[in-house]
């Protein structure tokens, strides 16, 4: 068929193929030569990949080689080949690294390289995965993590945890915990817990591609609620860390009862609660930098004044 049009969804979005094709007598493979492959369903497509050979094989793979990616009718970039999953559902498999043209050609001796989100995503069953991948910024730092996701809907527990290691080219290192959990025990009791850990604030402040990085606070919060008949009980706790200086606040424990409204006449609700916590501030350790006769530089710690 010439000119044919045919299509397949993948990550959401619907991909078309079109060109002069030919299917196989099981109808499970597909062929294309002089093919065009784009996801924008408008008739004169704003972008799409010219390839010479494609073949897709049914709830399987498509690969289209060489290909080359137009923006309207300006060439802009050539890859030897293109290959995509179709298969449908969640599965595992190698994740696809995000980087530039301008990563693979520099532009300039200085301009810095970059790959991201590089790994292997594996996925057992229907109620846990866990992912592994790494982030490299050239003359910046290292960055590598693991990611697992569960969620059992017949236990009403879900949740996420990631561990990660940051290194920075000067030696720095930043180790960060995340774990969110969610859990019912109970129509009346529930459990919440957020943590957002790491060794050395610094580290994430000062390659933040973000800049509301810079000020950000890490949050970490954990509470336990029971509801009774007469009101509800929480016991929990929080702890912020603000990146660049390490400053830390935290309230642990914390207990809060708060009883159920009490009418004291038909105009007049009386609503008390009990609220008791132990607050603690940690302020940053503060050095002062010395000159050396040599050129080089040291530090001493100042201790804080006490009386």
């Amino acid at each position: 068929m010439e000119e044919a049009l045919t299509r397949f969804d993948e990550m959401g979005a619907n991909w078309f193929v079109r060109g002069n094709l030919a299917a196989d007598s099981s109808s499970r493979r597909l062929y294309a030569a002089s093919g065009e492959i784009t996801s924008c369903d408008l008739p004169t497509a704003h972008y799409h990949f010219a390839t010479k050979q494609v073949k897709w094989m049914s709830k399987s793979m498509l690969i289209a080689r060489p290909a080359v990616l137009y923006v309207r009718d300006v060439p802009i970039a050539w890859i030897p080949f293109i290959f995509q999953e179709t298969k449908p559902g969640r599965r595992s498999g190698i994740l696809v690294p995000q980087f530039g043209f301008n990563d693979i050609v520099r532009p300039s001796s200085g301009y810095s390289r970059q790959v991201t989100d590089a790994g292997y995503y594996w996925a057992p069953n229907d109620y846990i995965d866990a992912a592994a991948r790494f982030d490299w910024y050239s003359g910046r730092y290292f960055r590598w993590s693991v990611t697992t996701q569960y969620k059992w809907l017949d236990r009403f527990v879900n949740g996420s945890f990631q561990y990660s290691s940051q290194q920075e080219n000067t030696g720095a290192v930043a180790n960060s915990i995340r774990w969110s959990h969610h859990q019912y025990f109970g129509i009346t009791t529930s459990l919440a817990v957020n943590l957002n850990l790491t060794s050395n604030s610094s580290v994430i402040s000062n390659n933040a591609l973000d800049p509301l990085l810079n000020t950000q606070q890490l949050s970490s919060d954990i509470n336990l609620s029971r509801r009774f008949s007469w009101g509800q009980v929480t016991l929990g706790g929080r702890r912020r860390q603000t990146l660049g200086d390490d400053q830390v606040s935290q309230s642990l424990p914390s207990l809060t009862i708060t009883p159920a409204p009490i009418d004291l006449g038909s105009s007049i609700t009386w609503s008390p609660t009990f609220a008791m916590t132990n607050d603690l501030a940690i302020q940053p350790r503060q050095y002062l930098v010395i000159p050396q006769l040599s050129g080089a530089v040291d530090s001493v710690a100042i201790q804080p004044r006490r009386g």
